[in-house]
C-alpha cells in the first residue's frame, strides 16, 4: 500500500492513470473511467500466505522473501489484468510499457483471516 500512495501522491494520480499503472486499462481505451465504479481492497496478509506469479522459476523457490505461486495462479485472472499481467512477478503500466508494481497472489481465505478495508476509488486517490 505504501508504494502505491507514494507513486499516486509524486504522479499526481486519477482514476485513469492508476488503472493503467496497476495494468488494469488497454492503453487504447479511450472512455475515462468512473472513480465511483472502483474500489481499493487493503489486506493485512502475513508474507508466508502469499506467492509471486511467475511462469519461471519452481514453484516454492523464494524471490525477493516470496515464494513463487503454482502453475494454478501463475495466469492473468481475467481480461482485465492482461494488459499488465508479465508472469515475473510484477505488472507493466499499460500506458508507459514500464515495469510497475510488484504483484502478489492469495487466497481469499488468507487474505481476509486479518481483515480488509475497501476504500471507494475517489478517497483512496484523495488520501494519497
Amino acid at each position: 500500500m505504501q508504494d502505491l500512495r507514494l507513486w499516486v501522491h509524486k504522479n499526481n494520480a486519477d482514476t485513469k492513470k492508476l488503472l493503467e499503472h496497476l495494468g488494469m486499462r488497454s492503453k487504447n481505451d479511450r472512455s475515462i473511467p468512473n472513480p465511483a465504479d472502483y474500489k481499493i481492497t487493503i489486506f493485512d496478509v502475513q508474507r508466508e500466505r502469499i506467492c509471486r506469479p511467475m511462469t519461471t522459476g519452481t514453484e516454492g523457490d523464494l524471490v525477493s522473501n516470496v515464494a513463487i505461486c503454482g502453475e494454478k495462479q501463475n495466469k492473468a485472472k481475467s481480461w482485465t489484468h492482461r494488459h499488465g499481467f508479465t508472469g515475473c512477478g510484477y505488472a507493466i503500466n499499460s500506458s508507459t510499457r514500464k515495469r510497475s508494481l510488484d504483484v502478489f497472489r492469495v487466497q481469499w481465505i488468507d487474505a481476509s483471516a486479518l481483515g480488509f478495508c475497501v476504500f471507494p476509488m475517489a478517497r483512496f486517490l484523495d488520501g494519497a
